[in-house]
């Protein structure tokens, strides 16, 4: 499925995930995945995190996919992190790449917050999809 979400730099349905690599539930969410965005029409690089709760009752499963505004470095960094990993998606791999991205970001907070101390994130925007 092509999923292109709004780019929060030109407004086009131009942003992609381009790379991702699952983590460990957070005490928020119980899926956590942390995401590299780029736009197709616009030079615009950024991260994302799709976090999805499944906790309480039957219907009370939500989730929320949140943009990172962020430096090229920080995306650099973190794409560094996912090409030295080939279990991306298991968010138990054991891998340097995974415990790397769990030092730079966790600290015991929610992954949301540890994003946003560790990559000076300017601004953050919600993952529209067209």
């Amino acid at each position: 499925m092509d999923r292109r979400f709004l780019c929060p730099q030109c407004g086009a349905y131009g942003l992609e995930i381009v790379k991702a690599m699952d983590l460990l539930p957070d005490n928020r969410s119980d899926d956590v995945i942390l995401q590299i965005v780029e736009c197709n029409s616009c030079s615009f690089k950024g991260l994302s995190l799709y976090e999805e709760s499944r906790r309480g009752g039957m219907d009370s499963e939500s989730w929320d996919h949140t943009g990172f505004c962020t430096t090229d470095t920080a995306v650099a960094e973190v794409a560094i992190f996912f090409s030295q990993c080939s279990a991306l998606r298991d968010k138990r791999c054991g891998c340097e790449a995974h415990k790397k991205v769990v030092a730079a970001t966790s600290r015991g907070k929610k992954w949301r917050l540890a994003l946003l101390d560790q990559y000076g994130c300017e601004q953050t925007f919600i993952m529209t999809c067209r």
